[in-house]
């Protein structure tokens, strides 16, 4: 009895192992953990020097780990979503690298489309195929702390929970729970980046389907009514959930201040002013503004911060990209300069004071347009400025520069640049990141050096400067000046006018050992420890002169020469990408191309499967993204770029897939002669009847035409 069970344990066991079901498993979880071993050693870029992206996303998510909501409130609080935010909070409580974070859930998302997409389509081959293929794309990993790192996998999230919910086969209740679950996603979604909108045609082809599929089944109501209500409610409660906190926290009901009311009318009419000829990339130009203080008080309050008496305003930082804008404020720079200098005037103290202020400049505007003070076309986009012919007739070359990229061209930069950050900020920031690995902070210094920030002042009754020394233990001494800071403090403190560029903030490298000399007018000499005196605040004495030191900090070592595994992973990235680059634009053509017959045939069979429908969304998805991102190139700022792209990547390499499959599906009643409920059999039976037809009736002719030669010959021959 025993030998009979261990023998049926034994086949049991053998089968499960080489069972196909298990190989694909196994085959998909190996690839799965390559990746996720390779992204964990990639390293990332922190910058917590950009207020307005990788320092504000960063800010928020330490807040609401601490259970602080969002922080203290300001013009970046509310500027963008808090969807990266979440997730970079939620990855702080569990401790784990960012890095290894976003590349988990985007591995994640991949694995859901295609298990979706194998209980469709009744393709499990097909789907371990296409999760490995984009699994290894490129673009779902991006080594960046930026929310577009996880905004591929929110897209194919949304889009794979939306197909369960239309087309799974299980009990209404699990269908509603899908549902919710799909309405949370796309909420969200919606609430890290704020553009959603290019994902409306390509769901609303599959929703269309779907309804279509349920009401000749008689099934509408329970198929798609009440799953697509749950879904919008559960959308709807996001954002209202969102603003509710909002207004706890703030006094104030208000979403994504980008997309509210005030400010997006507020920037529309900006934008909506004419004054002299229109400049590309330029959305509210000087003359424009000079126009608008004139008859809009609010407006005027900012201006010593757009045009100050010297005329430099601090915005130029599209000029290298648009020099036709040097000198003035280019581009999508526009908004966040308007924010910043709303911000400068007290007006973002509180949520419903920078509406008011908003509003009120609105108002101003809009009516000295309507009674002509001021020269007005309105934009079809409230965030974009008016786009000239000229300017539409650029789309069709931005958008085949958008394809290239996400067929022909390299993705992801296998160099995405040094990280930056004062030494604290870096220190707090990649502790809340839980330490992953990250790019050096300074590519050009020595791998066996040390960075210090070193912040203070310097008094000296000649109002004479210093400057800074560093002894290298294997070369030459190293002497470099230190730039002048302005301290109104110092003067006001001392009453002397003469110390109104008293202090110092710089950072200097030093070898093993360290030798720092701070240098007088004199040349005489004061050595500083750095690695002793770091975290330390002191004053000395300097001769006549006295020096102190407010802040001493060593960037932390994350920037030294790259480790064998990060040189590994890099080596890796290196080969996908240039595979990819040499591949995809084949399979790209090739799937397209197998679209167009799909076309076909499904005018001819006069049939729709769901794969097909899936792939058209897919490809209409694309369409609209790179479509989206056209026009933002065109008018705003450079849109065509692959961390914006990434998710078009991502779905093109789902599309080439999906286009095979639904060929596939569309021709399988061709491919099965047994099948004798194909219209395209059935034509092609008919078709086959009819040329055996012409053909027997071909040859009884060419007979008969035979027989009578043969008769005239033989009568002439009688003759």
């Amino acid at each position: 009895m025993n030998t009979l069970a261990n023998s049926l344990g034994s086949r049991l066991f053998r089968y499960r192992l080489t069972s196909p079901a298990s190989m694909r498993r196994g085959v998909a979880s190996v690839a799965a953990i390559a990746f996720l071993i390779v992204a964990s050693h990639t390293p990332i870029v922190v910058r917590t020097n950009l207020l307005q992206d990788d320092g504000l996303f960063m800010a928020l998510g330490r807040y609401l780990a601490a259970g602080h909501w969002l922080g203290p409130y300001g013009q970046n609080t509310l500027a963008k979503g808090p969807g990266y935010p979440l997730f970079l909070a939620l990855n702080s409580w569990l401790g784990l690298p960012v890095g290894l974070s976003q590349a988990t859930l985007n591995c994640g998302a991949i694995a859901l489309f295609f298990w979706v997409f194998a209980r469709l389509a009744k393709m499990p081959n097909l789907a371990v195929f296409g999760f490995i293929f984009t699994l290894w794309a490129p673009a779902p990993y991006l080594p960046h702390v930026l929310r577009e790192s996880i905004y591929p996998g929110q897209t194919l999230l949304v889009l794979a929970a939306l197909s369960y919910t239309l087309f799974g086969e299980f009990r209404p209740k699990a269908r509603l729970g899908w549902a919710l679950l799909t309405g949370m996603l796309a909420g969200w979604m919606a609430l890290t980046r704020e553009e959603g909108i290019w994902i409306a045609p390509g769901i609303g082809i599959f929703v269309l389907y779907g309804a279509w599929v349920a009401w000749r089944k008689r099934m509408f109501v329970y198929h798609v009514l009440t799953p697509m209500l749950v879904m919008i409610a559960a959308l709807v409660t996001c954002r209202i959930g969102f603003s509710c906190l909002n207004w706890v926290a703030y006094g104030r009901a208000t979403g994504v201040e980008m997309n509210s009311a005030p400010f997006k009318n507020a920037l529309a009419a900006l934008q909506s002013v004419d004054a002299g000829p229109r400049t590309p990339y330029l959305p509210v130009s000087r003359q424009a503004r000079f126009a608008i203080y004139a008859v809009s008080p609010s407006f005027r309050s900012l201006k010593d911060y757009f045009d100050p008496a010297n005329g430099k305003t601090l915005w130029q930082f599209g000029c290298s990209m648009y020099p036709e804008t040097c000198g003035d404020i280019a581009g999508g720079w526009f908004m966040w300069a308007l924010r910043d200098a709303a911000a400068t005037k007290g007006y973002y103290a509180s949520p419903d004071r920078a509406a008011d202020f908003f509003q009120n400049l609105t108002g101003e505007v809009t009516r000295a347009c309507r009674d002509h003070r001021l020269k007005c076309s309105p934009s079809l986009f409230a965030l974009l400025p008016h786009i000239s012919e000229d300017e539409w007739r650029n789309l069709p070359a931005s958008l085949l520069e958008g394809i290239r990229l996400i067929t022909d061209e390299e993705p992801v930069d296998l160099n995405p640049g040094i990280s930056a950050g004062s030494p604290k900020d870096l220190n707090v920031n990649l502790a809340f990141l839980g330490n992953p690995v990250i790019t050096p902070v300074n590519s050009e210094r020595d791998a066996n050096e040390d960075k210090f920030h070193i912040a203070g002042w310097y008094i000296s009754p000649s109002h004479s400067w210093i400057s800074g020394q560093v002894d290298q233990a294997n070369g030459p001494t190293r002497s470099f000046p230190i730039s002048r800071v302005a301290s109104p403090d110092l003067m006001a403190g001392l009453n002397d006018p003469g110390a109104a560029k008293d202090r110092f903030d710089f950072t200097v490298a030093c070898g093993t050992p360290c030798h720092f000399n701070f240098v007088d007018d004199q040349g005489a000499t004061l050595p500083l420890n750095l690695l002793q005196r770091a975290g330390q605040r002191f004053q000395s004495s300097f001769g006549a002169a006295t020096l102190n030191i407010d802040a001493l900090s060593k960037y932390p070592n994350h920037d030294a020469r790259p480790e064998i595994q990060a040189r590994a992973s890099t080596a890796v990235h290196r080969f996908f990408l240039r595979t990819y680059s040499l591949l995809l634009p084949w399979l790209a053509g090739a799937a397209l191309l197998a679209m167009f017959l799909v076309a076909g045939l499904a005018v001819f069979k006069r049939r729709l499967d769901k794969i097909t429908v899936l792939a058209a969304a897919v490809w209409a998805l694309i369409a609209s993204r790179l479509l989206l991102l056209g026009i933002v190139d065109i008018s705003s700022f450079h849109g065509m770029q692959p961390r914006l792209l990434a998710p078009a990547y991502v779905l093109m390499c789902i599309a080439v897939v999906l286009s095979f499959a639904a060929l596939k599906a569309m021709t399988d009643g061709i491919r099965r002669p047994g099948n004798g409920s194909s219209p395209v059999w059935a034509a092609y039976k008919r078709l086959s009847a009819s040329l055996a037809l012409c053909e027997d009736r071909l040859r009884t002719g060419t007979d008969r035409i035979q027989q009578l030669c043969q008769q005239r010959l033989s009568g002439n021959s009688s003759g």
